[in-house]
């Protein structure tokens, strides 16, 4: 992993545990998409329904997945 990869692996980290800065990035028309956009090389989907259809396509494909 380089170290822009595992820097923005923290600050994703970080934002996923503190509710103050997750609202303010939800409400906000330029940090949600951005981060969205690299969220997605790290979690299943924004919801529970969509990381548990990646999660069953996963396993179709012979991977396994936590669930």
């Amino acid at each position: 992993m380089t170290p822009e990869m595992r820097r923005t692996a923290e600050i994703l980290r970080t934002i996923s545990r503190d509710e103050r800065i997750k609202e303010v990035v939800r409400t906000s028309p330029l940090l949600y998409p951005l981060l969205l956009t690299a969220a997605k090389r790290y979690v299943a989907g924004e919801t529970r329904a969509d990381a548990m259809k990646i999660a069953q396509r996963l396993e179709k494909n012979g991977l396994p997945s936590i669930r």
